[in-house]
């Protein structure tokens, strides 16, 4: 099977950003063959260069009626590489493109697939035409899945997958002293870290703000945050100097290509959203790293950890509960290694990308088998 992946902009940001990623790895490595199609530059292409048959890089741009010569452009290049790599399924986790395929897939187009990772609601007539053209669409949740039938996908072609970790790549490893090393991070104290956009919405100031509550108890710890700048860099560095973190207690980083590393690198993974999560990729690839997830009751995060972890969930948004959270279990070291064993034993067991990847390859066949 020839499957294309279609992005805008690739590039390391949230769990629907680099879902894609994932997927094309496994169907690589599992003998299809894999093609990507972006529209513009981002750090993700190098990753997908690794586990991908051809890469084009054309001017694909979601189609919009206010814009109709470049709408037919878009569905020209979009076709025109479709035909020459014999595509067979076309993804994207990217809802700008929805209409897109949709267009194409009524023009002869190849059948399409797409990942349901936000719930957004458009009120464009062309989106509420495409929705039902597209042939399948897949949400990483039951609860999303309620809500994306209730914005007007039809349940007849919906799926639910939870997303997957690549055990392969997110893994428990023995040199996390080297990594803190080249990364400038402390060696010695316990790192606590946050790897996700840097958006109100992701908790973000609650981490802050919990992070100089432990720094006033007398905690010795460092934090450190990765990830999209979104015009927050300022506000975080004003709260860190607020709470009394220096640079010895507090460290920004830019997104990273190998989030891996500060996971496998890390004591304690925060993901302190503030907004109901649809999933939390973040949540399993620290798991699968052997970094403690301490999570916030958004959304569907308490699932994702499981209820023998309950101790590792927080009230969104209370800082206060936070630091108590994170206090126990970096100060108590026996629970530290219960949790981290029972998270390494669920995520191996619930979330690993192969049994996630051998699902969307059965929603792929039976697309295209209905052409």
């Amino acid at each position: 099977m020839n499957i294309l992946f279609l992005e805008q902009n690739p590039r390391f940001g949230g769990g629907s950003e680099r879902i894609g990623l994932s997927l094309c790895t496994h169907m690589h490595r599992s003998g299809h063959g894999t093609h990507l199609l972006h529209e513009g530059g981002g750090d993700m292409v190098g990753a997908f260069a690794r586990v991908t048959t051809s890469i084009t890089r054309a001017p694909v741009r979601p189609l919009a009626v206010r814009r109709p010569l470049e709408a037919a452009r878009s569905l020209r290049t979009f076709i025109r590489v479709v035909k020459s790599h014999s595509i067979d399924v076309a993804f994207t986790s990217q809802l700008g493109y929805v209409s897109l395929l949709a267009v194409a897939g009524s023009m002869d187009g190849p059948p399409s697939v797409v990942h349901l990772g936000l719930a957004l609601s458009f009120t464009s007539p062309l989106y509420s035409w495409s929705q039902p053209r597209i042939s399948a669409s897949v949400t990483p949740s039951e609860p999303m899945l309620r809500t994306c039938v209730g914005l007007g996908w039809p349940a007849s072609r919906m799926h639910m997958v939870p997303n997957g970790v690549d055990l392969e790549r997110f893994r428990v490893r023995d040199d996390g002293a080297d990594i803190r090393a080249g990364m400038g991070l402390p060696r010695a104290v316990p790192l606590i870290v946050f790897l996700g956009r840097l958006v109100e919405e992701k908790g973000i100031f609650t981490l802050m703000r919990a992070a100089g509550e432990l720094k006033r108890q007398g905690m010795v710890f460092h934090l450190a945050m990765a990830g999209l700048e979104a015009g927050t860099n300022e506000e975080l560095l004003r709260s860190a100097e607020q709470g009394g973190l220096g640079p010895d207690y507090f460290s920004l980083h830019g997104a990273t290509d190998r989030p891996e590393d500060m996971l496998a690198a890390a004591d304690v993974a925060v993901i302190p959203s503030q907004w109901p999560e649809p999933f939390g990729l973040a949540a399993i690839e620290a798991m699968a790293c052997g970094a403690v997830p301490i999570v916030s009751d958004a959304g569907i995060l308490p699932e994702i950890v499981g209820p023998e972890n309950a101790g590792c969930v927080f009230r969104q948004g209370d800082a206060m509960q936070l630091a108590e959270r994170i206090r126990f279990v970096l100060t108590d070291a026996g629970s530290r290694r219960l949790i981290r064993a029972r998270c390494l034993e669920r995520v191996r067991e619930k979330y690993d990308l192969s049994r996630c990847g051998r699902a969307y390859e059965e929603i792929f066949a039976s697309v295209q088998s209905t052409r």
